[in-house]
């Protein structure tokens, strides 16, 4: 028997409720329509209210924030030498050169030493900004990342692109960097099949929102019916969140901790994930990942690979001050469930647990 994951994005009563109001009231087809200004207040609630703009993507929200940093042709932007490719292009876009780190395997980030190591010397001279991702809802150590930053007089943006509502002892994810990039793509947290927003946390850089986004049309605007279907999905974030960490925390607790051949990636220092997106281990080789993901697809069981490792990059296209082994091994042999499968009922939670027994079963024939 096949497992069914629950439908992502949701097929909920209130998101058909706003759609349809957005048609009866003509907000759907409007330039200044309420809908957006309402979600842009929402997620400025949510960032305790930063400046928000919304946009058409996460990508768009990246290139935006390095635009308004003012990062051109011989600018150095660092990023995680694992990370969503789109950000290692959106940096060679505007000319600039990406600098790779090597990653923190608790936190699946820069390694805030790293980062310390890159600010010594000449070379640090060119470096004007730094990405740092929160993948799979593991949370990046941004607190400290901004430190240095700030000694160096660089600039910092997170990607929040898979964890908006990501919580921890350190506070709100999204509100230690100067600038953070939302998504709201099909398979985020909080969808609207495309969409995204810029944060900014910095009052000074605000400023600039308004020459860079609006010209005098703006220039990557979100429709309003993507507002529509999201301000719904928003208004229920912390629970769709606790709903997904308590069945992660069962899942762990009950299964996780006995599958000793694979290398689970625990995504903080306290090895807890405070807001799982993606659950991620490590197989023993690429061959070993994809016949897992062979097999995953085969029992319905809704997972996939990782990112390629952006520290295999050509070395004409980055600068790689050190070595990357461990964004190299994730490259090549990380594999995530999606958090679709975290979204099953209580009633149904015993699929899941079958479905990850069966995968794990048939481990010695990979």
């Amino acid at each position: 028997m096949k497992f069914d994951a629950p439908v992502w994005p949701p097929d909920w009563p209130e998101i058909r409720n706003s759609v349809n109001e957005a048609m009866r009231t003509g907000e759907w087809g409007r330039y200044d329509s309420s809908l957006v200004s309402v979600l842009c207040t929402e997620v400025s609630r949510l960032f305790q209210g930063a400046a928000v703009r919304l946009c058409c993507s996460g990508t768009a929200a990246l290139e935006i924030a390095l635009r308004m940093a003012k990062v051109q042709s011989g600018d150095e932007v660092v990023l995680a030498g694992y990370d969503f490719p789109g950000n290692f292009r959106t940096v060679e876009l505007l000319g600039a050169r990406p600098v790779l780190a090597e990653i923190c395997e608790e936190t699946l980030s820069i390694a805030p030493q790293q980062l310390e190591s890159f600010a010594v010397g000449a070379e640090s001279s060119s470096i004007k900004v730094v990405v740092a991702s929160h993948l799979y809802g593991a949370e990046a150590e941004t607190r400290r990342l901004r430190e240095i930053c700030d000694q160096a007089g660089w600039l910092l943006i997170e990607d929040l692109c898979q964890s908006i509502g990501l919580r921890s002892s350190a506070g709100l994810a999204g509100t230690h960097g100067h600038f953070t990039t939302l998504s709201f793509g099909g398979s985020k947290p909080v969808s609207a099949g495309n969409g995204g927003a810029l944060v900014v946390n910095d009052q000074h850089l605000a400023a600039r929102l308004g020459p860079w986004m609006d010209r005098p049309g703006e220039v990557y605007p979100m429709s309003p019916l993507q507002a529509a279907v999201l301000i719904p999905q928003l208004n229920r974030i912390e629970e769709m969140s606790r709903q997904r960490q308590q069945n992660w925390q069962r899942l762990r607790c009950e299964r996780i901790a006995s599958f000793d051949t694979w290398k689970w990636l625990a995504g903080s220092k306290e090895g807890l994930l405070s807001n799982p997106y993606k659950i991620a281990w490590l197989a023993e080789n690429r061959s070993q990942r994809d016949r897992i993901i062979q097999h995953a697809v085969r029992i319905g069981l809704p997972i996939g690979a990782g990112y390629r490792s952006l520290a295999k990059t050509s070395d004409r296209r980055c600068r790689k001050p050190v070595p990357c082994p461990l964004a190299n091994q994730f490259g090549d042999s990380l594999f995530v469930l999606d958090h679709r499968a975290l979204l099953v009922s209580e009633e149904r939670f015993g699929e899941l647990i079958d479905a990850m027994d069966e995968l794990y079963a048939i481990r010695d024939q990979f």
